[in-house]
């Protein structure tokens, strides 16, 4: 049973740090960045579940796969073809997104404000967005690696 419709926006815990998020449409997308008060240059990390839910979004190559296989899942988000993905390493969190397709996840604070601690934290921040916990994360953002280059961008 799917919980999320398509205009929903929430906050999840992750292996890395809360996210905020929502399914893969311009409506979420365009409220994510609204809330967060980020910069529209900035992209958002699409959360997949597998290489295959990963396959019916992205063109891959073998070059992607040995990136994908060496790092996910894990706290690794990789720029491929020019956007940029990630799949957690918490077991709860990957059959929440297998049952609710791939969605969009950033970081759960303010842009440019501290990463926010704890759900808690988040409520007063975000107080009426829906809040799925899967357990505490390491409390650090992922590391970026570009496909293209192998460049580690943070």
């Amino acid at each position: 049973m799917k919980l999320l419709k398509d205009y929903d926006v929430f906050i999840v815990t992750t292996d890395t740090v809360l996210g905020i998020g929502g399914k893969v449409n311009d409506k979420v997308k365009n409220k994510i960045y609204k809330l967060k008060k980020r910069d529209l240059s900035k992209k958002l990390i699409i959360v997949v579940s597998s290489i295959e839910q990963l396959k019916k979004i992205e063109n891959i190559n073998k070059i992607h796969l040995e990136y994908i296989n060496k790092y996910w899942p894990g706290n690794v988000t990789l720029i491929i073809n020019d956007n940029a993905y990630r799949m957690p390493n918490n077991k709860e969190l990957l059959k929440f997104i297998e049952n609710e397709g791939p969605f969009y996840l950033s970081s759960a604070n303010i842009s440019n404000e501290s990463i926010i601690k704890d759900i808690n934290e988040a409520k007063k921040i975000f107080p009426n967005l829906k809040y799925f916990d899967f357990g505490k994360g390491s409390g650090t953002p992922s590391i970026i690696i570009d496909t293209k280059t192998g460049m580690r961008l943070r």
